[in-house]
């Protein structure tokens, strides 16, 4: 008997040292598994947050770098662009510059073509209006020469001349 109640004691003892690891064991995951939902869930709001706080952070440098590169292009074309403009400036001056050059001497041709033109005309006028001239002044002196010899000769006849 005392074998059995040493053996009873034993199993008891053994039947409750397991039921208390069981059940031990059992509260024990029952509590790991809040412990990792608890782990779990703070580790992804910190995950969240760091993917938030990195992405916000990589969205503004982006920003940044795009809105220093456009306005860095925005320089460039600015300065192409006038470039440019004066390059077509200096070009339209240029040929603005030739045309008038080209205008002028045409000009100058067509006044010195214009002076020959009106000396020589002058000059025919000239000597057209010298030769009239002087016949009518031959003629006004043959004229006076008879009528003054007509006058001399008293008789008032006609004097023939050659």
């Amino acid at each position: 008997m005392k074998r059995n109640k040493a053996l009873l004691w034993i199993a008891g003892v053994s039947v409750g040292i397991s039921s208390f690891l069981v059940i031990s064991s059992v509260n024990a995951q029952a509590n790991v598994g809040s412990l990792m939902y608890k782990w779990y869930a703070e580790k992804s709001h910190q995950l969240k947050e760091t993917l938030t706080d990195t992405s916000i952070n990589e969205r503004e440098q982006g920003t940044a770098e795009v809105n220093e590169y456009t306005t860095d292009l925005s320089k460039r074309s600015s300065e192409e662009l006038s470039i440019a403009t004066d390059a077509a400036m200096q070009e339209v001056q240029q040929r603005i510059r030739n045309y008038s050059e080209h205008h002028i001497e045409r000009i100058d041709e067509v006044s010195a073509e214009l002076a020959q033109n009106l000396n020589e005309e002058f000059g025919q006028f000239a000597t057209t209006v010298s030769k009239e001239q002087n016949k009518q002044l031959e003629q006004l002196a043959e004229d006076a020469i008879k009528e003054l010899t007509q006058q001399l000769n008293g008789n008032g006849a006609p004097v023939v001349s050659n």
